[in-house]
C-alpha cells in the first residue's frame, strides 16, 4: 500500500506527461549546454543499450533467488533510471535493491519490465526534442 515503507511509488503528478521528471530533464538540458552536443545522447544510448540485457539478468537473478545479484542489478537500474528522470522505474529498482522475496520480487520485476519499455520510448523522444532545440 502507498505510504507503507518500501511501497511509496512516485506520484504521477510529480512527473511530466511522459512520466519523466521535468527537473531531471532541465538538468540534462543544462548538461548538454555545458558539456556540448551529444552528452545527453550518450546517456540515453547507454541506457537504452544496456537496460534490456540487465533486465534479463535481473530476471535470472530473481528466478534463481540470488539476492546479492538482485541487489546489485537493482541498484544499477535505480541509478541509471534516476539519471534520466524515470522516477517510477528508479523506485521499482530501489524496492528490489532493498531486498524483497518472491513472489513480490516477481511482481515488481513485471512492473519494471513494462515501465522500462515505456521509459525507453519516452527518453528517446525527449532526446529527439533536445536535439531539435
Amino acid at each position: 500500500m502507498a505510504g507503507e515503507p518500501g511501497n511509496d511509488i512516485v506520484p504521477p503528478s510529480s512527473q511530466g506527461g511522459d512520466g519523466l521528471d521535468p527537473a531531471t530533464w532541465k538538468g540534462l538540458h543544462y548538461l548538454e549546454s555545458v558539456a556540448g552536443p551529444g552528452a545527453v545522447a550518450e546517456l540515453v544510448e547507454a541506457f537504452t543499450r544496456d537496460a534490456g540485457p540487465r533486465m534479463a539478468q535481473l530476471r535470472e537473478a530473481v528466478a534463481s533467488g540470488d539476492q546479492g545479484r538482485v541487489r546489485r542489478l537493482a541498484h544499477d537500474l535505480k541509478a541509471n533510471a534516476g539519471t534520466l528522470g524515470a522516477l517510477l522505474l528508479a523506485d521499482l529498482g530501489r524496492r528490489m535493491e532493498e531486498g524483497v522475496e518472491a513472489p513480490e520480487a516477481e511482481l515488481i520485476l513485471l512492473q519494471a519490465e513494462g515501465e522500462l519499455a515505456r521509459v525507453t520510448v519516452a527518453v528517446r523522444e525527449r532526446l529527439r526534442q533536445l536535439e531539435a532545440c
